[in-house]
Parts: C-alpha cells; sequence; structure tokens
C-alpha cells in the first residue's frame, strides 16, 4: 500500500520517507569467482548439459549450434546473459588448446545483423571447424586472422587454398597475409551475383513482355526446387525467345561449369563458350 489518508492529508509510510545523511560508498569485492565457476543454482548444472566444457572455438558450442541462447535460457529457467557469460568463458578457455597446424584450406564468409554490424568468420574446409571469428569484413580481418592463426601453430604461408566472395577487402587481405593461397570464389555468391543478372534482365524485358511479371523465382530457382504449375509456366516462357530465358540458361550453365571442371583452364573455355552463345 502506497500510503494512506488522515483528515485529507495523504502520509507516506515511513519506508518511503526521504532519508539524507553521510554513507560509506559500497565497493563489490574483487575476485569473486563468476556464475560458471560454482553450481550456484540448479538451472546453471543443467546448463552445462546444453554447453558443455569441451565446445570448440569460438562460440560454436552445444547450444549455440542448434537454437538461440534466448531459447536455451527458457529452457533451463535461467536469464540468457549469465549462460552467455558462461558460454563465453569455456569457448575462450577451449581457444588456449586449439592447434591449427596443418590448416591449408579456408572459407571466409561474413554475415551481419541490423545496422550492418559485420563479422567475418573462417572455417577450415577439410575440418569443417570454425577458426576464428572477427569482427568488420574488409582487409584488416584477413590480418587479424593470420595473427590468431599464427598464435595457434598456424602458419600463413602454407594456406594454399582460400574461398570467399568477391570482396576487394577480402582480395586484399589475402594478397597481403595469405599471399601464397589461391582465392576461389565460392559457389553461393557465384550463383547469387548469376541470379542478381538474371532478375535484372527480367525487370528491364517485362516492361515490354507483360508475362514476365511476378515470374522472378521461376527463373531463379533450378528445376529440380520448382512446382509442376512453376515448371510448366518456365518452359512455356522459354519457348518465346525471350532474353530473360537465354539469361537464365546462361546462369544454370555457369552452375555445371562449375560442378564439372578439372581444373581453371577447363573452367575459362568452357564459360568463353557460353558467353558467346
Amino acid at each position: 500500500m502506497p500510503g494512506s489518508r488522515h483528515g485529507g492529508t495523504r502520509v507516506a509510510p515511513f519506508g518511503l520517507l526521504p532519508v539524507q545523511g553521510p554513507h560509506p560508498r559500497a565497493r563489490a569485492a574483487r575476485g569473486l569467482p563468476g556464475p560458471w565457476r560454482q553450481d550456484s543454482s540448479d538451472a546453471v548444472g543443467e546448463a552445462r548439459q546444453w554447453c558443455p566444457r569441451s565446445c570448440s572455438r569460438p562460440g560454436s558450442s552445444t547450444c549455440a549450434k542448434t537454437q538461440p541462447v534466448a531459447d536455451v535460457a527458457a529452457q533451463v529457467g535461467e536469464h540468457n546473459t549469465r549462460l552467455w557469460r558462461f558460454i563465453r568463458h569455456y569457448v575462450d578457455e577451449a581457444g588456449l588448446y586449439e592447434d591449427y597446424t596443418g590448416v591449408e584450406a579456408i572459407g571466409i564468409n561474413e554475415t551481419s545483423r541490423k545496422g550492418h554490424r559485420y563479422i567475418t568468420v573462417v572455417a577450415d574446409l577439410t575440418g569443417r571447424n570454425v577458426v576464428c571469428v572477427v569482427p568488420g569484413k574488409d582487409a584488416n580481418t584477413v590480418k587479424e586472422f593470420a595473427r590468431d592463426f599464427m598464435d595457434h601453430n598456424g602458419d600463413p604461408y602454407h594456406v594454399r587454398l582460400v574461398t570467399c566472395d568477391m570482396s576487394p577487402g577480402f582480395a586484399k587481405g589475402i594478397r597481403e597475409h595469405l599471399s601464397n593461397a589461391h582465392r576461389i570464389i565460392d559457389r553461393f555468391h557465384m550463383i547469387r551475383h548469376a541470379n542478381e543478372a538474371v532478375d535484372k534482365v527480367r525487370k528491364a524485358e517485362a516492361g515490354d513482355r507483360p508475362v514476365l511479371r511476378n515470374t522472378k523465382y521461376v527463373w531463379l530457382r533450378n528445376e529440380a526446387g520448382l512446382t509442376d504449375p512453376q515448371l510448366e509456366v518456365k518452359r512455356k516462357l522459354a519457348r518465346q525467345r525471350l532474353k530473360t530465358a537465354r539469361a537464365c540458361g546462361m546462369g544454370e550453365t555457369l552452375q555445371d561449369i562449375h560442378a564439372d571442371s578439372a581444373s581453371r583452364m577447363e573452367a575459362r573455355r568452357d564459360s568463353s563458350r557460353c558467353a558467346r552463345g
């Protein structure tokens, strides 16, 4: 009850009366162990089942691989920020024992959240493990990776293969810090750029050919991923000698070249044939 009334005057209870006076500054005791150092609650003990100590570096504990930490927190009845501290502690601890000796093929990719807050993820393509996660997506991220790589017995000069997107920043970083590596544009980004080109042709042609409107995904998906009605529409439009159909065919041929070419020379030869039509 916030207060009571006596004779028309509102009187605050004693606990809410303002009191001023000198008092010592409170300081938290230093050196106290964090929640990961003690089973301070049953929830934290249960969380250990989701985030084992043997999780791999960085940030790829069991819970992070399968579902968001907020969902895990709800299941074990603990606040997600506490579980994040728990995860980060053991991830950092496990990272001290990582050994990247012999790693020669890596993949580099970036991802972002709202507000363009980018991180770059570097993975070992042979062992299929995350090697490093660095903020940003430019040449400096490759530099930071190379530094961390050497701290864990990796040798940047022994990296022979790097797959990444067409980012100029990554290209510069690879030239400067992974000088012996061959850079290969990965299949995902190649297909994405091809699809963007196909859709650009479709939009330009749709002004004169209204039949192309609302057919975006008919052209961007492989035929195996189309429904029967979509496949029928695509084949019907392909017989009308449309620029969009030709662009789509070139994109599909590019995928075949990427999958079937045994060497760079063979891929370049087949790409030239595709460009000539």
